[in-house]
């Protein structure tokens, strides 16, 4: 009798501890966000590659880093774990102990004080997969970090994808077929294969993702085959799988401090802070398309001013934003937008209008490096935002495309992420 009520006890804890493991996160939401306001420089990349994207390979040892200051120079006890979610980036419902093999939190013991920089800082890092553990199911993942093993003590969230990899992927990358978007819009055309794979019911469990340039606010989500052949999936449609074309990001050099670089009006180093003015910006809603290189809206981390290791010699500059506007958006709100705003719209990136001026202000405390940033309009009471408002819509624009193939295993319950591609609209 005894043995019995043991065992079950042992049930009840396991079965209290996988459930309450996600839903115990106060107030978590799953996207890429910053909890703590001593947080800055969140990034999160394949290893020695600090321009990917979060994407690993199930089978694959190649890890992903996430690294990120804290302004407050005092080491802290930062604990970290991950939540499995479904294509709409909800939680699956799935026990840690189903998706990790190994330890199943644990704490970030990777860090660095802050050398030769104004700002003082400690600097974190955590390679995963690592010896403690590994992933055993494909699909969307939440890291998730937080302070001294307290779940309410949310730190910052991060998404990244594992890929099974088990078919091939091929994007056409074209004009809008709707003429009056033909010269404004892009349109991402897809075909998979899947490599000897029994597929069940693919009109209803295969959901096709696509991303431009990382930035979910305007992903295509839950995109259905128009026709399947075999295990040959078509998506060629011409209508959900289109989008702004945008057009190339600006960007700022402030790798030093010493001398202007691009987009440099102005530099003030004082004992107490760096103050960086980027020359005033223009609005180019409609101005002609101008070629030029980019990186997508991401930024890299890089200090020249005597520094051996930028991620803990970089210093910090507090950077002017200014964009002239004859008069306010009335209905709606302007940010600043891009890896440098975690592809959120938060009030930290929300523009200001100053009516002596006669232009739009904002303020952002950065580390040193290269930066791409856009201007983008949020009407009120909307979740869509309007790129050609600001910057312009043009179908030369160079963007990438991340198309991501989920399916709804009905055996499984979870969704599977089964290949995954990046593609160029150059290419």
């Amino acid at each position: 009798m005894k043995t019995r009520i043991y065992f079950f006890t042992f049930l009840i804890f396991i079965i209290c501890e996988g459930t309450g493991f996600s839903i115990d996160f106060e107030n978590i939401i799953y996207e890429n966000r910053v909890y703590n306001p001593n947080i800055h420089t969140v990034l999160l990349h394949k290893k020695n590659a600090p321009l990917s994207e979060p994407v690993m390979f199930l089978t694959d040892d190649e890890p992903l880093v996430l690294q990120f200051d804290d302004l407050q120079r005092e080491l802290k006890n930062y604990t970290y774990t991950f939540i499995h979610c479904n294509y709409n980036w909800q939680p699956s419902g799935l026990f840690p102990m189903e998706y990790i093999q190994g330890i199943q939190e644990n704490q970030i013991t990777g860090y660095e004080y802050s050398r030769n920089s104004l700002q003082k800082y400690v600097h974190y890092r955590l390679e995963f997969p690592n010896e403690d553990f590994i992933f055993t199911k494909s699909g969307n993942y939440l890291l998730v970090v937080y302070e001294d093993w307290d779940k309410s003590k949310l730190v910052l969230t991060r998404r990244f994808y594992v890929s099974e990899q088990k078919g091939l992927v091929s994007a056409n990358i074209h004009a809008s077929s709707n003429v009056d978007e033909r010269f404004s819009h892009q349109e991402v055309d897809v075909q998979v294969h899947l490599k000897d794979f029994s597929l069940v019911n693919p009109y209803d469990n295969i959901h096709l993702t696509i991303l431009q340039n990382q930035n979910p606010k305007n992903a295509v989500e839950n995109l259905k085959p128009m026709f399947v052949n075999g295990n040959i999936l078509n998506f060629d449609y011409s209508g959900p799988n289109i989008f702004e074309g945008g057009n190339e990001f600006r960007h700022f050099d402030i790798t030093s401090l010493r001398v202007k670089s691009l987009n440099i009006d102005k530099i003030e180093l004082t004992t107490d802070s760096n103050f960086v003015y980027l020359k005033p910006d223009k609005r180019r809603t409609f101005l002609s398309y101008l070629q030029r290189e980019d990186i997508n809206g991401k930024y890299v981390i890089r200090s020249i001013d005597n520094a051996w290791n930028s991620e803990t010699d970089a210093d910090y500059a507090k950077v002017h934003f200014m964009l002239p506007v004859q008069y306010p958006f009335m209905k709606g709100k302007l940010y600043i937008y891009g890896a440098i705003s975690n592809w959120n719209f938060t009030d930290e990136y929300a523009m200001i209008y100053n009516p002596y001026i006669k232009a739009y202000e904002k303020w952002l405390y950065v580390k040193q490096g290269y930066y791409d940033y856009q201007y983008i309009y949020l009407p009120e009471n909307s979740n869509t935002a309007e790129i050609g408002t600001i910057e312009g819509n043009h179908v030369e624009t160079e963007n990438e495309y991340r198309v991501l193939v989920y399916y709804t295993d009905p055996n499984l319950k979870y969704d599977r992420i089964l290949c995954s591609e990046v593609f160029n609209s150059r290419n």
